[in-house]
């Protein structure tokens, strides 16, 4: 996953990442900038973050 700053501009592509629980809000904490204290950066959404394309719902009950 690619995040960039709003603040400065830096980007950083994350392949782990753990979600945390700081000042009333989840952020990722690998994602922290180095640009402002308690700064995180943004996720930049792609195109691989388009969701499940291929799934087929069987919400009817009926079998497929």
């Amino acid at each position: 996953m690619m995040y960039k700053c709003e603040g400065c501009g830096a980007t950083r592509e994350l392949n782990k990442s753990t979600t945390v629980h700081r000042n009333d809000k989840w952020v990722v904490k690998e994602a922290l900038c180095s640009c402002e204290k308690d700064k995180y950066m943004k996720e930049v959404l792609t195109k691989e973050h388009e969701g499940f394309p291929t799934i087929k719902r069987n919400d009817s009950g009926q079998k497929l």
